[in-house]
C-alpha cells in the first residue's frame, strides 16, 4: 500500500480488516469502485464507496445463516455503523421490501 493511502485510510482499512479478515488494495483505495468481500470462489458480500468516497457501505450474507446478514458503513475515521438487514425467514414487511429495493439499487445485493 502506498504511504498516502495508508495514512489517509488507515482507520477505515483497519476496521475493514478486523471485520472481514481482508485487506483493501491500493487499487481499491485509489479507484473507489467497490468490490467483493471474500474472494471469487467464496463471495460473502459486496461493498461500495459513498459519502464523497470517505466511507464504505457493505452488505454481507453470511454463509452460516445462524449468524444472519450484516449491513453497515465504515467511515474514514474507523467508525462502524450497523444498518438494517433483510430477514432470513418469516413474513416480509413493506419496510423490508423497500430496504431490498434500496440495496438492489446500490448494487449491494
Amino acid at each position: 500500500m502506498n504511504r498516502s493511502n495508508e495514512d489517509k485510510y488507515c482507520e477505515l482499512t483497519k476496521k475493514f480488516r478486523e471485520l472481514f479478515d481482508q485487506e483493501l488494495s491500493d487499487d481499491e483505495l485509489n479507484n473507489k469502485t467497490g468490490g467483493i468481500i471474500g474472494d471469487e470462489a467464496l463471495q460473502l458480500g459486496v461493498y461500495i464507496w459513498l459519502h464523497n468516497q470517505s466511507a464504505i457501505e457493505y452488505y454481507v450474507s453470511w454463509l452460516p445463516h445462524y449468524r444472519g446478514d450484516s449491513h453497515g458503513i465504515i467511515y474514514k475515521n474507523g467508525k462502524h455503523e450497523l444498518l438494517a438487514t433483510l430477514p432470513q425467514i418469516g413474513k416480509v414487511t413493506k419496510a423490508e421490501l423497500e430496504l431490498r429495493a434500496e440495496l438492489e439499487r446500490k448494487g449491494l445485493i
